[in-house]
């Protein structure tokens, strides 16, 4: 009775310490920046680059487009921060955009929001450089 009190102990024991394990690694699967894909909308036929694990939800009135994640809010705004630094800044209309040469596009509005069990997160854009030249700097 004492050998089989000492087994299930170290099975439990076991088991919790692998449930541990797979909470510690989720934790760090969703706060950290893990890259980005490439997303053509169906509509604008642009081809946007998106936070990877993103799954697509809407398309509004073709230059707004929404996705939600598993990933956390703090991961998905710092890959989406980091994504932008890599665009060039425009101004206009007293209002900061940032634009893809790459893909030709620019980002005039984004935006993180919470949800129970996934984030969503949402771009306005526009084909092309929303403010024609007035580029700011590379960021």
């Amino acid at each position: 009775m004492k050998n089989l009190n000492i087994t299930l102990h170290n099975i439990v024991n076991t088991f919790l310490l692998f449930v541990i394990i797979l909470f510690g690694i989720h934790i760090i699967f969703i706060n950290l920046p893990l890259g980005t894909v490439e997303y053509q909308d169906e509509i604008s036929k642009v081809t946007l680059e998106i936070p990877a694990y993103s799954e697509f939800v809407e398309s509004c009135c073709m230059h707004s487009i929404t996705f939600e994640s598993t990933r956390s809010i703090w991961g998905l705004k710092s890959q989406i921060m980091k994504m932008l630094k890599s665009y060039k800044e425009v101004n206009c209309n007293n209002k900061t955009a940032y634009y893809n040469e790459k893909g030709n596009y620019t980002i005039t509005e984004w935006g993180v929001e919470s949800g129970l069990l996934k984030n969503k997160f949402y771009f306005v854009y526009s084909s092309g450089n929303y403010c024609g030249n007035n580029i700011i700097s590379n960021i």
